[in-house]
């Protein structure tokens, strides 16, 4: 009875470890078919204590080798970061100018024994000419040039963000009506905006009904200086003309309406961070 139990225990356990390797097994495959679809290689460079010295295959990394690396490397190479052929496209040309790091000639070889040279050195090589005769190709570690590579990009990325950024206007409307939690709700929004470097743009409009706040245009533009003091910008107001009466409206109301906004004419005011 005993024995009958540890053989079931065994039976379900082997089942369990299979079942586990054959979904291990599936997820690998639709990893490497999507790798495959996202148009990169995983291209596995190693050098092995086989005779062929340094291969070049493609593989799971979770593949087992029949014979055991020093090292290898596994490579992304995403077509958006080196733009030039690496390593195996060396085979095919007749003739190549190999230079190393430093920019020195190595010779004038062909392409199949400049791929074994980088073998040998335990080094990558790669095209910097394509349209020299010969066709110039280097050594050089593609793990440093990927980086390099991507930091340069994301370097790019970011000036890009901060030049379209300085560029950007935010625009920020208040009322001459407005009262003191929005106003400084307003202010919050500006200071965010300058701090990341964005311009900001006060916009005073008036609402039908609203002629009789005209005179407090002035003190809410003071106001808005006041706030912003401990933040170094440039400060520009700007008048802006009123708009003609509608047609239509009652000619009493009109004058109505501009008798109580002749002090004032609504504004605008451009603020630009600068530099501490």
């Amino acid at each position: 009875m005993i024995g009958h139990n540890w053989n079931s225990a065994l039976y379900h356990l082997f089942g369990t470890i299979k079942s586990f390797r054959w979904i291990l097994k599936k997820a690998e495959s639709i990893w490497i078919e999507q790798a495959r679809n996202n148009s990169f290689s995983f291209q596995l460079q190693r050098h092995t204590t086989c005779t062929n010295g340094w291969q070049t295959y493609y593989r799971s990394p979770l593949e087992k080798s029949p014979c055991q690396p020093r090292s290898f490397l596994l490579q992304r190479e995403f077509t958006s970061n080196v733009h030039s052929r690496t390593n195996e496209s060396v085979r095919k040309f007749k003739e190549v100018l190999l230079v190393n790091e430093k920019g020195e000639r190595v010779g004038v070889m062909s392409g199949e024994q400049a791929y074994q040279y980088a073998a040998n050195a335990q080094q990558d090589v790669m095209e910097v000419s394509a349209k020299a005769a010969p066709p110039v190709w280097k050594l050089v570690d593609l793990k440093q040039v990927l980086r390099a590579n991507r930091l340069r990009e994301k370097m790019e990325r970011k000036q890009a963000v901060e030049q379209r950024r300085k560029s950007e206007v935010k625009e920020i409307r208040i009322s001459p009506a407005i009262d003191d939690h929005d106003f400084q709700g307003k202010v919050d929004r500006a200071k965010e905006f300058l701090s990341t470097g964005r311009r900001v743009r006060f916009s005073v409009r008036f609402r039908r009904g609203q002629g009789k706040y005209a005179s407090r245009l002035e003190s809410l533009a003071e106001r808005i200086k006041e706030q912003l003091k401990d933040i170094p910008c440039t400060i520009q107001v700007k008048r802006k003309p009123r708009p003609p009466p509608r047609e239509g409206a009652s000619t009493q109301n009109t004058t109505h309406v501009s008798q109580l906004e002749e002090e004032q004419d609504p504004f605008e005011l451009y603020i630009e961070p600068t530099s501490k």
